[in-house]
C-alpha cells in the first residue's frame, strides 16, 4: 500500500501559515485537514488534530502491539517455562505459585 501526500508545505510556507493551520485544527477539530512540511515536496513531518491523534492513539498502540507479537512469534529462541524461570532466579516455584494463588484469593476478596 502507498500513501501520496495530498500536498507538502515547504517549512518557510509551514510557517507562515502555521496560525491558520493551529485555528483550522481548533474550529474543525478531528474532521480538519492534516498539513503535509517537507522539503522538495517530499514529507517529512505532518501536522495532525490533536484530537484525531487521540482518536487514533488506540489503533497506533495496537499497530506497536501487533509488531512486537510478530517479533516474538519469529523468535526461534527456546522458551522457558514459569518453573524454570522461578529457578534460574533461584526462587522456589512451589513457593511462588502459593505466593501467586494467594494474591489471586485477595483480588478477588475486594
Amino acid at each position: 500500500m502507498t500513501f501520496t501526500a495530498p500536498a507538502v508545505l515547504g517549512t518557510s510556507e509551514a510557517r507562515s501559515q502555521l496560525p491558520a493551520i493551529l485555528q483550522r485544527c481548533r474550529t474543525q477539530g478531528a474532521s480538519a485537514e492534516p498539513v503535509f512540511i517537507g522539503a522538495n515536496r517530499k514529507p517529512v513531518a505532518v501536522i495532525v488534530p490533536a484530537e484525531l491523534l487521540e482518536r487514533l492513539a488506540p489503533y497506533l498502540e495496537d499497530l506497536a502491539l501487533a509488531d512486537r507479537l510478530r517479533a516474538r512469534l519469529a523468535d526461534t529462541r527456546p522458551s522457558l517455562s514459569e518453573d524454570e524461570v522461578d529457578r534460574a532466579l533461584g526462587l522456589d516455584p512451589a513457593a511462588v505459585a502459593a505466593e501467586r494463588a494467594a494474591l489471586l484469593d485477595q483480588l478477588a476478596d475486594r
